[in-house]
């Protein structure tokens, strides 16, 4: 599977603590079914403004942090 995306509602604390807890499970699936995330093309975006939620540091498979980004592009869309 190319392009593998992965989005939730961060609001606090628990919920960045809530995404890191599915991207473990996604990786976990991708060793059961044989299949390599590439963790350096691995981005992290955040859209909106909650002074509540700090920049929290998502992990890669191996431990590295995830870089933060202010845009993606998807398809050729830029977001």
């Amino acid at each position: 599977a190319d392009d593998t995306k992965l989005k939730h509602l961060v609001e606090s604390m628990n919920d960045c603590e809530n995404l890191q807890s599915d991207l473990h499970t996604i990786y976990e699936w991708g060793e059961t079914n044989n299949m390599r995330f590439n963790h350096l093309k691995f981005q992290s975006v955040k859209y909106g403004n909650n002074p509540n939620v700090s920049q929290y540091a998502y992990q890669t498979p191996t431990g590295e942090p995830i870089p933060i980004d202010d845009h993606v592009k998807d398809l050729g869309v830029i977001m």
